[in-house]
Formats: structure tokens, C-alpha cells, sequence
């Protein structure tokens, strides 16, 4: 998995960790502010991991260029 985090106020920085309940973001420097953040969180689903979109061949004349 992967988190992305995106402070919206001053902090000193925050890391994720798991907790008991799923994740914890913990603000770095035993520091605590009131800084809002949004989160966004990347994973893959169990057996899917190996999926992945198919080839395809197209050439570069069968699109439509604004010039």
C-alpha cells in the first residue's frame, strides 16, 4: 500500500503507521498540531496483483491532433 499525505496547515512533518484499528498518521517530532490533511491511499486488490492492461498497437495517424 501506499499513502500519499497532504498537509493543509503548518506541521513538522507527518509519517503513517500502522495501528490496531488500520493507520495512524503521526506527526513527526512528538509535536501535535491542529493541521487538517487530506490522505490519498493506493493499493492493490488480493488476486490482482499480476493484472495489467493489455498492449495495444496504434499508430500515431489514427488520432486527432489540435494544431
Amino acid at each position: 500500500m501506499h499513502f500519499f499525505i497532504q498537509m493543509e496547515g503548518p506541521s513538522c512533518g507527518v509519517s503513517v503507521v500502522k495501528g490496531q484499528g488500520g493507520f495512524d498518521v503521526i506527526e513527526e517530532g512528538r509535536r501535535s498540531s491542529d493541521a487538517a490533511f487530506r490522505y490519498r491511499l493506493l493499493a492493490r486488490r488480493v488476486g490482482c496483483q499480476d493484472l495489467r492492461l493489455r498492449p495495444v498497437d496504434v499508430e500515431e495517424d489514427s488520432f486527432m491532433f489540435v494544431k
